[in-house]
């Protein structure tokens, strides 16, 4: 067969099927046209009964899916629960692992802790120690060099006293040590200044001479007689006057040259350069008496060798000028060389007390 008889074929069977399916359906839609004729002719009580029914299915079919609905929630719900209870109990789990974990090392931090801290106050407290030693030794250095200071001053202003009787030297190292007692804050010294100032009181109080003092100035006094240089003066004529007389002029000229005396007073000789050395000589050696007798603290010989003195220089007041000597000379006239000293030992003491006091405070505290 062709190809055209066979799509001839092909197109006969498709048309007898669509006739065919055209009469089903033809008598399907007469079916219902006859039901519901028939429906029209029967009475209402069936439509309400069919209708009924209808809404009772509806109602049983929409409960069933209610049902299986609520079911397959409940259902998902319950695998969600159990999902969740189980989720949480592994998470409970996992907190109790992680608590225990941390209190683990909670207790670890705390041990590490209280050991820094241990050791914390223990490295605190060595510093605090050796700062509190180290400022005991720093006070101790301190408070006790001025001690140790103003301590010797007094024991030297003592031995001034004693052996070369200065008061105006042992004073000023009194003086000297209550100024470094001065700059001290500790109240414990103010008994110290007060036995001080009593000790310079006393010193003040009592007339004494300068030795050394006294003494240089004996020296550079009989330095400068060493060094004096003596010509015998010249006789003094006086001068005539423009408005004399020839005869005054010559008389007086007669004058110069004649000298009238009496015999019956003895005539002194004018000085020569050798009696001026021995009054030198003697005049030096009266001095250097007067010196060892002050180092002597021999007050008659001073005396003695000071008045002899004084008159050896007041005979030769008419060649040379010795009045500086002689007024020197009656200031030393007033010195006293043995006077009642007062005892300062007792500054000395006190201290002494004192420095052994804080070494015994110190040493029982360490």
């Amino acid at each position: 067969m062709s190809e055209q008889d066979k799509e001839k074929l092909v197109s006969q069977d498709v048309v007898e099927v669509i006739e065919q399916d055209a009469g089903d359906n033809d008598n399907k839609a007469t079916e219902p046209a006859e039901e519901i004729k028939k429906a029209e002719k029967t009475p209402g009580r069936f439509a309400k009964g069919r209708s009924w029914l209808l809404a009772v299915i509806i109602l049983v079919i929409l409960l069933v899916l209610m049902a299986a609905g609520g079911y397959w929630l409940f259902d998902r719900l319950n695998q969600r629960i159990d999902s969740l209870a189980s989720n949480q109990q592994a998470l409970v789990q996992q907190i109790q692992a992680n608590q225990q974990q941390y209190e683990t090392v909670q207790s670890g931090i705390t041990s590490n802790r209280n050991e820094w801290r241990q050791a914390y106050t223990n490295i605190e407290q060595l510093v605090v120690n050796a700062a509190q030693r180290w400022n005991r030794d720093a006070d101790r250095t301190e408070n006790r060099w001025p001690l140790e200071e103003a301590l010797t001053l007094t024991r030297l202003a003592e031995q001034r006293l004693q052996l070369d009787s200065s008061a105006t030297v042992a004073s000023g190292l009194l003086k000297a040590a209550d100024t470094i007692l001065a700059n001290m804050d500790q109240a414990a010294v103010l008994p110290l200044r007060r036995q001080l100032a009593a000790d310079m009181l006393a010193l003040n109080s009592t007339v004494s001479a300068d030795i050394n003092g006294l003494y240089f100035t004996l020296e550079a006094m009989a330095e400068q007689i060493r060094e004096l240089n003596w010509l015998p003066k010249p006789l003094n004529q006086p001068e005539l006057e423009s408005d004399t007389s020839p005869a005054e002029s010559f008389l007086q000229g007669l004058q110069n040259v004649f000298v009238v005396s009496r015999l019956d007073v003895p005539m002194e000789a004018p000085p020569l350069h050798s009696d001026f050395e021995q009054w030198r000589q003697r005049t030096l050696l009266l001095l250097e008496q007067t010196q060892l007798a002050l180092l002597a603290h021999n007050q008659s010989l001073f005396d003695a060798a000071l008045a002899q003195s004084t008159e050896m220089l007041t005979a030769m007041q008419s060649q040379i000028s010795v009045a500086p000597y002689l007024e020197q000379l009656s200031t030393l006239k007033a010195a006293v060389l043995n006077p009642q000293w007062p005892d300062i030992h007792a500054s000395v003491e006190l201290i002494e007390q004192y420095l052994a006091g804080q070494s015994d405070a110190e040493e029982a505290t360490e």
